[in-house]
């Protein structure tokens, strides 16, 4: 007989801002870690490093160490100027693990972000594996927050069937919510 482990809301687990990116609007992509399937706004990308001074992080996305720079660049984000501002959060412990010298980032807490999903992505390059059209996998949609045991099982399943893309994660996807100008 079979014993299942109860985990339901006992199961806690910390995700923390790894990084931002820059991304254009939705219209007609489905939301992913991948920016292959869902566009980085490249030029707006290149002006946050420029005017901000922001760096790349190792996982080649925008890192800010102070909460200033994410507020001075969350202001150029408006309703309809066709562009998300994200950030990608790794679990707490993976983010530790994987880089320890590399601190979450510090998002002020006047900024509102929603969650869009969670991803099961490569930490190499962020190649989602929802994204891949990768045999035995035909789920294409973020998973939700009550998915996420279902999001950890994918990404057993990713280790296996591309080797070459790992270790897979599981990544938070939220975009800025911008404020009325």
């Amino acid at each position: 007989m079979r014993k299942l482990l109860e985990l339901g809301e006992s199961m806690m687990v910390t995700f923390v801002a790894a990084g931002l990116d820059i991304r254009r609007d939705l219209s007609d992509s489905v939301p992913s870690v991948d920016a292959t399937a869902w566009h980085q706004d490249e030029a707006l990308y290149e002006r946050a490093k420029t005017e901000f001074g922001l760096q790349e992080n190792f996982l080649q996305l925008l890192h800010a160490s102070k909460e200033e720079d994410i507020r001075a660049l969350a202001g150029l984000f408006t309703p309809g100027t066709g562009r998300t501002l994200l950030t990608l959060e790794l679990l707490e412990a993976t983010l530790e693990a994987y880089s320890p010298s590399h601190p979450a980032l510090p998002l002020p807490a006047e900024l509102t972000w929603e969650t869009l999903g969670f991803d099961v992505c490569d930490i190499n390059g962020f190649f989602s594996f929802l994204a891949m059209d990768v045999r035995g996998s035909d789920r294409k949609q973020l998973f939700r927050e009550d998915q996420l045991l279902d999001a950890f099982a994918l990404s057993e399943v990713a280790n296996i069937r591309v080797p070459a893309h790992r270790p897979f994660v599981i990544v938070k996807l939220k975009r800025l919510l911008p404020r009325e100008s």
